[in-house]
């Protein structure tokens, strides 16, 4: 999808692959985020595939996307999760005639069991807390989902059980996601596409490819995911190596050179 959005201050004009994750870093990413998610329609204007779209029209495609912000408003932690997901409903007039099963159903998707319904949301895990906020959004079926900084603070073992939640979103129930970050190792490792923004749209491309750029973004101080640092590295010291995900598979690679 091919998209040109014209904000109070910038011009972006960039491509978003659909059903699949979408990185976006840079330094200031956050006009284009709130450019995208449509924080202010009107002080926006967007075109889709060549065509620009009228305020309802905005207003329509802004209630397809969902948004997961880095942390839960404090304001959550005084319900319950059944309270909370109840409420996000009501908020997007999600109409159902059991609000309960459809509340138990979304636990589920999230790989949480009907236990957490009574439990307090200020007593949760920050992991548990952020498998409720994804509930929340999933539960009213957009189009696109947009996740502010999904894997912070969080250990391995919570980062590969949040992505494999992402992964289900896109290849189970098709979404487009929009992984938002400024960890390169992450976003190296777990999207697909990526959207490097400084000033405006600065480079776009499958992630890998846009981080073999290795020269052209470190002059635009753009950071890099340890493993292409140190792929470049050899590299240029006259190894033939090719860039890899996997540590693992780098390292096969050095062992079949030296």
């Amino acid at each position: 999808m091919e998209v040109k959005i014209k904000t109070k201050n910038k011009t972006f004009s960039f491509s978003i692959q659909e059903k699949a994750v979408n990185g976006i870093t840079g330094s200031h990413y956050e006009e284009l985020v709130d450019g995208i998610s449509l924080k202010d329609i009107l002080e926006t204007e967007m075109t889709l595939d060549g065509k620009k779209l009228n305020r309802d029209e905005m207003r329509q495609y802004k209630q397809k996307i969902g948004l997961v912000s880095q942390e839960m408003d404090s304001i959550c932690f005084r319900y319950k999760v059944y309270e909370y997901l109840y409420q996000r409903m009501r908020t997007n007039r999600v109409s159902l005639k059991d609000p309960r099963k459809k509340v138990m159903d979304t636990l589920k998707v999230v790989g949480l069991d009907v236990t957490y319904l009574n439990r307090d949301i200020q007593d949760l895990s920050s992991s548990e807390r952020k498998l409720i906020q994804f509930g929340s959004v999933l539960m009213f079926n957009p189009e696109m989902i947009i996740m502010i900084n999904p894997l912070e603070g969080f250990d391995r073992k919570t980062k590969k059980r949040i992505f494999s939640l992402i992964q289900k979103m896109k290849d189970l129930y098709d979404k487009t996601i929009l992984f938002v970050s400024n960890q390169p190792d992450l976003l190296y490792q777990y999207t697909d596409y990526l959207i490097v923004e400084k000033n405006g749209i600065l480079l776009e491309g499958e992630t890998k490819e846009v981080y073999q750029q290795v020269d052209f973004l470190k002059k635009n101080k753009i950071l890099l995911p340890e493993i292409v640092e140190l792929t470049d590295l050899l590299r240029k010291k006259g190894m033939n190596i090719d860039y890899h995900r996997d540590l693992r598979d780098l390292m096969k690679d050095i062992y079949k050179h030296v």
